[in-house]
C-alpha cells in the first residue's frame, strides 16, 4: 500500500531490485515503532518525514538512523541488501582513536605499581558552529493606491496614491541575487467573502475569524533570476530576469525551498491559505485591497472585463516585472492581485466548513489538489478578488502560475 510504496514503484520507474524492499521494511518497521503509518513517498518532496525517535524517544540513534536510511527517496541512497542494511542495526566497534578536529594531551598516573596511561582533557576543541545569524529589518518606502469614486453619478473612477513605510529582510542568493520579504504583523481578520459580495463563491463561505502570528513574506512573486540562482534553470515561457518564475507546478516550489534552506539554514516555505489572504487583505474588507474594483492601470489582468463599477482596459496577454505597477498595498507587496496565480501550502477544501482558525495550512496527505491564490495576467478580475481561490494538481505548471515565499518570525 502507498505508505510502504517507495517512489520508484509508485511512479512505476526502473527495475525492482532489493532497495525497493528495504524501503518497505524499513517503512513497516517505522510504523512499529512509532505507531503511526509513515507519510507516502510521492508527498514526502514537500513535506519531510517525522523521524521516528520524534514520535518514540526511547528509540536509539542506531535505529532511527537505520530506518531513516532504510526509507531514503531514491534507491542509491539506500543500502543495497538487506544484510548491508541490518547491519546498521549493530552497535559500532568501540574506538579509542581521537576524533576528528580534537586532540588530547595524555598522562601517565601511577596507580600502585602500574602506570596507566589515561586520557586527558581537550587541548584545542573544534568550536560549535556560530549560530545563525539573523536577518536585519530594514526600511522601506512604499507607494499604495485606493481607488475611488466620485462625479455626479458616483462613477467616476480616480486612483489615490499615498507614500508609506514597511519593514523588509533580505536573503543573498549569490552573484549579486537578493530576496526580500516585507515584516506582516499579527493580527485578525475575516477570511472568505461575505454573500452579497459581487461573484461571491460558497468556496471562500462561510466567512470566519482567523487569528495570524506574524510573519515575513516576499514582496514580489519569485522571480525568475531568484529560481535560476538556486536551481540552475528557467521553466518559464515568458523569459525575463525581473519577470515572476512560471510554469513551476507546486511540487516544483518544494525544490526550490529546499534548495533555499539548504543553503540560509533558515526555513522558509509556502505562505497558508489564511497567510496569503491576511498579507493581501493588509486590513481591508473590501473585494480589493485597491477598494471595491481593480483597474488596469495598476494590475495585471485582463482588463476587457469588468468588476463592479469599474473601467475596462488593456489585456496584456503576459506576465509583466514584478512591482512594474510601482503599487503596493498597505503591508507593502506587490502584485497579490493578477500577474501570476501563486500556490499556498495548503490542500483544497470546498469550503470553509472545519478550517483552522491558527493561520496554519489545512492540508491533508490524501490529497493532491493544492491550492492557488491571486488570480493572473490570464484572467478577468473575479479571479483577482482577495477571497477568491483557485486549485490544481501538485505536479501541473502553466504559463500563469507562479509563487511567493514566506519566512516565519522566529526563524
Amino acid at each position: 500500500t502507498i505508505e510502504y510504496c517507495p517512489p520508484e514503484q509508485a511512479q512505476r520507474q526502473g527495475d525492482f531490485t532489493p532497495p525497493l524492499d528495504i524501503y518497505a521494511l524499513a517503512a513497516t518497521l517505522y510504523h512499529c515503532v512509532t505507531g503511526e503509518r509513515p507519510l507516502p513517498a510521492t508527498f514526502r518532496r514537500g513535506y519531510p518525514l517525522t523521524e521516528p525517535k520524534e514520535l518514540n524517544p526511547q528509540l536509539s540513534d542506531r535505529v532511527n538512523h537505520a530506518i531513516i536510511t532504510g526509507m531514503a527517496l531514491k534507491p542509491e541512497d539506500r543500502s543495497s541488501t538487506v544484510s548491508e542494511w541490518l547491519e546498521l542495526f549493530q552497535p559500532a566497534p568501540v574506538s579509542y582513536s581521537e576524533p576528528p578536529g580534537l586532540s588530547f594531551e595524555r598522562r601517565a598516573v601511577t596507580v600502585g605499581d602500574d602506570d596507566v596511561v589515561v586520557l586527558g582533557e581537550i587541548v584545542n576543541p573544534t568550536p560549535p558552529p556560530p549560530p545563525l545569524k539573523k536577518l536585519a529589518r530594514q526600511k522601506l518606502s512604499v507607494q499604495t493606491a485606493k481607488i475611488e469614486f466620485g462625479g455626479w453619478l458616483g462613477d467616476k473612477l480616480k486612483i489615490v496614491k499615498q507614500q508609506q513605510q514597511a519593514q523588509y529582510i533580505e536573503e543573498d542568493l549569490g552573484n549579486g541575487v537578493k530576496l526580500k520579504l516585507v515584516f506582516i504583523p499579527s493580527g485578525s481578520f475575516l477570511m472568505g467573502s461575505p454573500k452579497e459580495e459581487e461573484r461571491s463563491l460558497s468556496s471562500e463561505q462561510p466567512q470566519h475569524k482567523v487569528n495570524v502570528p506574524g510573519f515575513h513574506m516576499g514582496i514580489f512573486p519569485v522571480t525568475q533570476a531568484q529560481y535560476q540562482a538556486l536551481t540552475g534553470n528557467n521553466p518559464s515561457r515568458f523569459k525575463g530576469d525581473n519577470l515572476p518564475v512560471e510554469m513551476v507546478s507546486w511540487d516544483d516550489t518544494q525544490i526550490f525551498l529546499q534548495q533555499l534552506n539548504d543553503k540560509s539554514g533558515r526555513k522558509y516555505r509556502l505562505p497558508s491559505e489564511a497567510e496569503w489572504e491576511y498579507a493581501c487583505r493588509a486590513g481591508t474588507t473590501t473585494p480589493f485591497h485597491f477598494g471595491e474594483t481593480i483597474d488596469a492601470q495598476i494590475a495585471n489582468y485582463d482588463g476587457t472585463s469588468k468588476y463592479g463599477k469599474g473601467q475596462s482596459g488593456v489585456y496584456r496577454e503576459k506576465t509583466t516585472p514584478v512591482g512594474s505597477f510601482e503599487v503596493a498595498n498597505d503591508f507593502g507587496l506587490y502584485d497579490m492581485h493578477g500577474n501570476v496565480w501563486e500556490w499556498c501550502q495548503d490542500t483544497w477544501h470546498e469550503n470553509y466548513q472545519g478550517a483552522p482558525t491558527n493561520g496554519s495550512a489545512w492540508f491533508e496527505n490524501d490529497n493532491d489538489s493544492r491550492l492557488l491564490r491571486g488570480g493572473s495576467w490570464y484572467d478577468n478580475p473575479r479571479y483577482c478578488r482577495s477571497a477568491n481561490r483557485g486549485r490544481w494538481s501538485a505536479d501541473f505548471g502553466r504559463d500563469y502560475i507562479g509563487f511567493r515565499i514566506v519566512l516565519p518570525q522566529d526563524s
